[in-house]
């Protein structure tokens, strides 16, 4: 058996780990503005999210935030970010 045959071998074994509940995950990138009031409507409906201002190197500033939620609640909060 040969290096490549034993190298594909090595990478098709095993079955892909189930995503951890609690791991944080970006729901959204929003702007800087929008970020706090989005924050705020996901946690009056009851999901817990962080916030994580986006540094640009370029142009020196803070103008994006990301949106973090646990793994669990990913499908419900994009929803609620999805609406109007």
């Amino acid at each position: 058996m040969g290096l490549r045959q034993r190298f594909l071998r090595l990478l098709q074994a095993g079955s892909p780990a189930e995503p951890d509940p609690d791991a944080l995950v970006e729901a959204a990138d929003v702007t800087l503005a929008q970020g706090p009031l989005l924050l705020s409507r996901l946690e009056s409906e009851g999901i817990d999210a962080t916030g994580i201002e986006s540094f640009d190197v370029v142009t020196n500033i803070r103008s994006r935030m990301r949106i973090m939620v646990r793994h669990a609640d990913l499908a419900t909060a994009r929803a609620i970010i999805e609406q109007p």
